[in-house]
Formats: structure tokens, C-alpha cells, sequence
């Protein structure tokens, strides 16, 4: 007797991945530009030994302005006034990460501090900071 059997398809949770809380060294890959529900954001995205995290601001630069704070922690100083620092020389720069883990089981950045060996000097190009 011949049947045709339909394979059974399976749905299947993909459970979260995510580091264990602590601070891990990183080094910032890029920043994007996304469109969000409520106007642009900034995707911060770091690896730490071939894991991706995330972190998210907006595109405000006001002085104390969470992306700003970023950057100043990634360059290891303070901006100055009217201060512009193109996103090129903030990618490939080490920094460190102290993460938890968030409500929806991913890693969550806490905090973002210079890395030891970073300290950039300062720049005085006309390009926007982010």
C-alpha cells in the first residue's frame, strides 16, 4: 500500500541569545540610522568576541544627550563646544560594555565606558558627529 505522508511542520521558539551580565570589552562595528515609530534613532551596534549587542539613542546631540555620552565614552574625553567627530572615527574603536539582561531576555547596554588603551584627540572636521 502506497500512502503519501505530508511531512509535519514545525513551529519553533528561537530562544534568546545573550551574554551573561558583567562588562566585556567591545569594539564598536557601526551606527546606524533607523526609522523608528517615533521619528530616527541611532543603532549602536558593538561585537565582543563575534556577538553582536545593540544599543539604541536618538539623533539628538544635545550636550547631554545619551548618543553624545556614547561617543565621549567610546573617545575617551569630553567634546568641545561645536565639537564634530565623523562616525569613522568612532567605528572600529574598543570600549567597554557593562550589560544585563533585558525584559525581553536580550542583552541590554547599562553603560558604555573608554576603553584603556582609546583617547582620541580632538578634531575639527566639518562632518556631523553621528
Amino acid at each position: 500500500m502506497v500512502t503519501n505522508s505530508t511531512p509535519v511542520a514545525y513551529l519553533e521558539v528561537k530562544a534568546p541569545e545573550a551574554l551573561a551580565p558583567g562588562v566585556y570589552d567591545a569594539e564598536l562595528k557601526s551606527i546606524e540610522l533607523v526609522q523608528g515609530q517615533f521619528g530616527p534613532r541611532m543603532r549602536w551596534l558593538f561585537d565582543i568576541d563575534g556577538f553582536t549587542v545593540s544599543a539604541w539613542t536618538t539623533t539628538n546631540t544635545s550636550a547631554k544627550s545619551r548618543a553624545i555620552e556614547y561617543g565621549e565614552a567610546i573617545l575617551g574625553r569630553k567634546l568641545g563646544p561645536k565639537e564634530r567627530i565623523p562616525v569613522d572615527e568612532l567605528t572600529g574603536a574598543g570600549c567597554r560594555l557593562t550589560l544585563s539582561i533585558g525584559e525581553n531576555a536580550y542583552n541590554r547596554v547599562d553603560e558604555i565606558t573608554t576603553s584603556p588603551q582609546r583617547v582620541v584627540p580632538s578634531s575639527t572636521t566639518d562632518q556631523l558627529p553621528f
